[in-house]
């Protein structure tokens, strides 16, 4: 009886998976904010994201900047209707780049066509299995925090992405 259950145990460790396809491995093509077919990446220049929500949302980004106490400059960062974008300086005229990227409504999505309103479902189909914390899903390069990383924020009670937050992250 006592092997009978571990066989069965194990046919269903191993096949329980409901037949889901297992997820392509990340790569840094997925850290990437989609609207309109076009990608924004994250390390690179903001000003075409933030003339895309301008003209999304119809008025300018509001912006905070403090100087930054890794880099020459000021760190930024522009707040929209749905979206919040995180800059820092780089180089020696202190050129801005994406760091991070909220996305907590509307058309923003992800380059696996992940957006908020999408289910748990849909996360794992897109994603696969994830690193979880609470009521976030994490994805990431390497060690979450430490390189590119991808976090998927749900409401508990409908199972539904309430926030999406995508980072840069350097070691």
């Amino acid at each position: 009886m006592k092997k009978r259950f571990l066989f069965l145990l194990t046919l269903c460790f191993l096949f329980g998976s409901g037949g889901l396809a297992e997820a392509p491995a990340l790569t840094d093509a997925d850290f990437v904010l989609v609207y309109d077919r076009v990608s924004y990446t994250l390390r690179t220049d903001p000003s075409a994201l933030i003339a895309a929500v301008a003209r999304h949302d119809g008025t300018e980004m509001q912006l905070e900047e403090a100087d930054s106490c890794l880099f020459d400059g000021k760190d930024k960062e522009y707040y929209g209707d749905e979206l919040i974008l995180g800059t820092y300086p780089v180089g020696k005229g202190g050129t801005d780049v994406l760091e991070s990227i909220v996305i907590a409504g509307g058309p923003w999505e992800t380059a696996r066509g992940i957006r908020v309103g999408s289910s748990r479902q849909d996360v794992l189909a897109a994603y696969g299995a994830a690193v979880q914390d609470y009521d976030q899903w994490l994805y990431a390069l390497g060690e979450p925090y430490r390189g590119p990383t991808l976090i998927f924020q749900f409401d508990l009670e409908t199972d539904r992405v309430i926030c999406i937050f995508l980072l840069a992250c350097s070691a």
